[in-house]
């Protein structure tokens, strides 16, 4: 009777663990500026693991969790964007400073799309408004550690030479 009820426990239990909540992408790379003081680079994975790095020119790193909800929420975000049909740059031509981002996505061999200004899809400007608003709310801790952003690279527009 001992042992029936010790296997019954053990089949309870491996038939309940817990699940980890996961997301449809693998991983994203998001570098975001707002023109002038708000600016980030952002890596985060399928499990909610978040690497953002702040201060471009002191290079600060930082770790932080999705929580579950927020997981979810970026990856609705993410399905209903529809990436594989994206130019990879959107893009106004004055040279103002203007709000600015950039998605790389290594699901669709590293395909990356820029845009400067407000002229992207609405889809886009909804993927990204998520992301801005769960970066916002992350709990951050240091990270002892240097990452290269793959959105970091070439974000900023070359300048034409002046007159």
């Amino acid at each position: 009777m001992k042992y029936i009820f010790i296997l019954l426990i053990s089949i309870v239990l491996i038939s309940c663990q817990y699940k980890k909540t996961t997301a449809s992408f693998h991983k994203l790379h998001i570098t975001y500026s707002n023109g002038w003081g708000k600016r980030f680079s952002v890596i985060i994975d399928s499990t909610g693991k978040v690497i953002l790095g702040r201060k471009w020119a002191d290079r600060t790193f930082f770790n932080a969790q999705l929580d579950d909800q927020d997981l979810l929420k970026l990856d609705s975000a993410y399905r209903r964007t529809p990436f594989e049909s994206y130019d990879s740059t959107y893009s106004k031509d004055d040279r103002s400073d203007l709000y600015s981002y950039k998605v790389v996505l290594p699901d669709f061999d590293n395909k990356a799309v820029y845009v400067y200004g407000g002229i992207a899809p609405e889809s886009l400007k909804s993927f990204i408004g998520c992301v801005r608003e769960i970066v916002e709310k992350l709990f951050l801790t240091p990270a002892d550690t240097a990452v290269i952003f793959e959105s970091h690279k070439g974000f900023y527009p070359v300048q034409p030479p002046l007159k």
